[in-house]
């Protein structure tokens, strides 16, 4: 069935902050103040969290708007939104100088069904409002009704360089609050784990080296292919949840293989993405592994796709 939301985040702006007006986006500081009133349409926003990135979720989508305190874009160039539809669209994009008179005027492009689509508008096309104090934009949907996701709404000038790519992290991931009783833990701060886990490569190209980042152990994987997680047999079958944080400088899509050894060997791996540049927490429903026995579970594999870069990990932990 095609698919009705986004699993997965857009490009990552490169722009540099100094550059950008940001109106919503992950990447920037926001314009203190911005708002999203509905100005009486049939619209409903739901911010969302999609792979670790924060979004705005547009249901029965007919008009919306977006306020802010007036800001000159006279020196700037370029306004960028991000948008996915599961169905093909065109979206209205019109911006609103309201003193003296109100001036306003819209720009129409089109959307790709199913894909995130990247759009950036040359801010000379808009010739009516005046730009040294636009404070007001309104987003439109043709055909009105669907649901529209959106991320990454500022203004951009030309000028400088690209930030330098951010290559490991810098902040811990979320502390994770599970009680300690309902945990069987194979590596985090926050529990004591598993006496006997250990990490062999498996011969794998995967080089693991131990880190510490914000006074917090994670565990780096470079050139990172496949790895294991091994440790004495543990009984799953009243646990609920498998849980791992995980951090990318590029997106993609982790592997995680359960396997039970005795009598056979039974292994069977989900797949879940993890986001570029930020900390991926994931949480995966045990239920899911119906191939391993789960009351004698001893291994993980953990894999990379696409093979190559550099993962951390952190919190790996079954929990009820």
């Amino acid at each position: 069935a095609p698919a009705t939301a986004p699993t997965t985040v857009p490009t990552a702006p490169t722009a540099l902050q100094a550059n950008v007006i940001s109106l919503y986006s992950n990447a920037y500081t926001a314009v203190t103040g911005t708002d999203y009133p509905s100005f009486g349409s049939s619209t409903v926003l739901t911010p969302q969290v999609i792979a670790g990135n924060d979004v705005l979720k547009f249901s029965n989508f007919n008009y919306n708007g977006v306020t802010f305190p007036a800001q000159n874009l006279s020196s700037f160039n370029n306004l960028h939104i991000d948008v996915w539809s599961a169905t093909a669209a065109t979206i209205e994009l019109k911006l609103v100088s309201i003193s003296p008179t109100t001036k306003e005027q819209s720009i129409f492009r089109a959307v790709s069904a199913g894909v995130w689509t990247s759009i950036d508008v040359d801010l000379s096309l808009y010739t009516v409002p005046d730009k040294t104090k636009i404070e007001q934009m309104v987003l439109a949907l043709n055909p009105a009704g669907a649901t529209v996701y959106i991320d990454n709404l500022y203004f951009s000038k030309t000028g400088g360089s690209a930030p330098p790519a951010v290559t490991a992290p810098t902040t811990a991931p979320t502390a994770p609050t599970a009680l300690p009783a309902n945990v069987i833990a194979l590596y985090s701060n926050a529990y004591t784990p598993v006496t006997g886990t250990d990490y062999p490569s498996f011969g794998s190209s995967t080089v693991l080296t131990p880190q510490v980042i914000a006074a917090n152990d994670v565990l780096k994987f470079s050139n990172f292919n496949y790895n294991g997680v091994t440790f004495p047999a543990q009984n799953l079958s009243t646990f609920t949840k498998l849980h791992i944080d995980v951090w990318s400088a590029t997106a993609t899509t982790i592997e995680l293989k359960l396997v039970s050894l005795a009598p056979t060997t039974k292994e069977q791996s989900v797949f879940r993405p993890v986001a570029a540049g930020v900390w991926t927490s994931i949480d995966v429903d045990l239920s899911l592994y119906t191939v391993p026995d789960k009351s004698k579970i001893e291994q993980m594999v953990l894999a990379n796709n696409p093979v190559g870069g550099t993962v951390y990990v952190d919190n790996l932990y079954f929990w009820k």
